[in-house]
């Protein structure tokens, strides 16, 4: 019998996932590094031995979501026309530049007072009038969270393809 064009895509890619597998299992991080890479980073490739789709599926389960890395915004650099960070607007008004106009805070991040308005609006209706704008608002998952959703899906997911 002849494989074909999707089967030998399949078989190409669940070779070096086996490997990576029997390595992050035996791996005496892996509760850390499974916890790191769903709860609090958007990380690429094979991690906490969990495929990004994996991630993705155990935080829908969990109910987290999480932001991919903006490194532009963390080193400070925009580009023209680029769009403003939530997180810096609040940050600067709650922690950086307490004293600071809202024109000053707008000077400092390159963007038009409507701007920064905007975003301390959005953050006034998420958290409720009066509530401090840069106060967190998710609830962060327990380990034990990311542990039960693993199971659900990781598990599940390589019973049916008959995988580790």
């Amino acid at each position: 019998m002849k494989a074909t064009a999707a089967h030998e895509t399949w078989r190409e890619y669940e070779s070096p996932v086996r490997t990576a597998r029997a390595a992050c299992s035996g791996c005496r991080l892996l509760a850390d590094c499974l916890f790191k890479a769903v709860a609090q980073t958007d990380v690429a490739g094979y991690v906490g031995c969990t495929t990004p789709r994996e991630r993705q599926q155990i935080r829908k389960l969990i109910g987290d979501k999480v932001e991919a890395e903006d490194f532009d915004s963390l080193a400070g650099a925009r580009g023209s026309r680029q769009p403003v960070d939530h997180a810096d607007v609040l940050r600067m008004r709650a922690q950086q530049h307490l004293d600071d106009s809202l024109e000053q805070i707008a000077s400092r991040l390159g963007c038009s007072l409507s701007t920064v308005k905007r975003h301390l609006r959005q953050a006034r209706s998420q958290a409720g009038w009066g509530a401090d704008p840069a106060a967190p608002t998710v609830k962060v998952p327990t380990m034990d969270d990311v542990f039960d959703a693993f199971e659900q899906v990781v598990e599940s997911n390589r019973a049916e393809s008959r995988v580790c």
